[in-house]
């Protein structure tokens, strides 16, 4: 009987222990909301909800934060697409702009490529429609062409390159950002984000303890990548010559199923390279560089590459710092080289056809 009361105050202490415990984080985590400390660092939130890589909701309208934590606006249209501003009732041609978060990008609606092409286009008649999603290969751009293309039956598509398509073929980030389904990785991660992006106390955890183990690294002498390299830049290095020839053939055979695709429903097709914040700052080149280029003009293909138009320009303008995606401006230049090498081209409706 002793024994049982003894176990009873014990489980009532624990229990106690417990509810001031919980009772603590709750103060602590309601203090640090009200005073808009650590703020967490929530990137692209609603895609941890998606189970299908590349369909976001028609009508969306959202809040969402790059890697330094600014947030911007991101709206989506009637067909679940990223919005481009104007929609229109009976367009001359429809241009689909297929890529990664380069071409969905990380800015407000209004600074994304694909908005700005469509206020240059618009006197044509063109609708731009972006067709962007983060961590897609040029795999998961066929299969949502091939998806889609009763909806939007594009007659030209702007296929935008970056520097991490090719690299982005690696087991690791093929699991974890597929089309179809969001992978054992992502699965495994879901709470552990939800809770990154949704509490400041986790948020404050988290900033104490980079701020401490890069000071350590930094009175050490070692080195982190995690601290001082993008992640294209660790991907490159982490990549043998080897593993990156397979990948450049995985993305060879992809770009084979979009020709055929794309001759099969009579689309134009306008592949697009974006130069990466190392190429222009620090005079890197492009590992893929003649592979793109010898992959293309084997089908005859032109192609842009945008280096040249980026030239000139302070680097630091063209990207958003700390996150190396294409800035408003870098995407405005993209967007004037675009819409010049459609027009060159003849690409674009004649002046008869408007």
């Amino acid at each position: 009987m002793i024994i049982g009361k003894n176990a009873a105050r014990e489980w009532k202490g624990y229990g106690l222990a417990l509810l001031l415990t919980v009772g603590m984080i709750g103060l602590l985590e309601t203090a640090l909301r009200v005073t808009g400390t650590a703020e967490p660092r929530r990137y692209f939130p609603e895609l941890f909800s998606q189970t299908n890589w590349g369909d976001f909701a028609a009508g969306l309208e959202t809040r969402e934060y790059d890697r330094n934590g600014a947030h911007f606006r991101f709206t989506t249209n009637k067909w679940g697409l990223r919005t481009t501003g104007s929609e229109m009732e009976n367009p001359r041609k429809f241009l689909l702009a297929l890529g990664d978060s380069f071409t969905l990008g990380v800015v407000d609606d209004t600074g994304t490529y694909p908005y700005q092409l469509q206020c240059l286009l618009e006197p044509r008649a063109i609708q731009v429609l972006n067709a962007g999603f983060y961590g897609f290969t040029l795999e998961d751009e066929v299969s949502f062409l091939e998806e889609k293309l009763g909806l939007f039956k594009p007659d030209i598509v702007v296929l935008g390159y970056c520097r991490n398509d090719i690299s982005d073929y690696a087991p690791f980030w093929r699991q974890s950002f597929r089309r179809h389904g969001r992978g054992n990785w992502r699965e495994k991660q879901l709470l552990r984000n939800t809770l990154k992006q949704n509490s400041h106390l986790i948020s404050l955890a988290k900033k104490v303890k980079v701020s401490v183990t890069g000071r350590r690294l930094k009175s050490s002498g070692q080195r982190n990548v995690a601290f001082d390299i993008s992640r294209e830049q660790a991907q490159a290095i982490a990549i043998s010559p080897t593993e990156r020839a397979t990948y450049q053939s995985y993305y060879a055979r992809d770009f084979e199923k979009l020709m055929a695709l794309s001759r099969r429903h009579g689309i134009t097709l306008l592949p697009v390279i974006f130069p990466s914040l190392g190429m222009m700052k620090d005079g890197e080149t492009n590992p893929d560089g003649n592979f793109l280029d010898s992959l293309f003009h084997s089908h005859n293909l032109p192609y842009l590459d945008l280096e040249a138009d980026f030239r000139g320009e302070e680097p630091e303008s063209l990207f958003i710092v700390g996150d190396g995606h294409p800035s408003g401006r870098g995407n405005a230049i993209a967007a004037d080289a675009i819409r010049r090498a459609l027009h060159n081209l003849g690409y674009l409706p004649s002046a008869s056809e408007l």
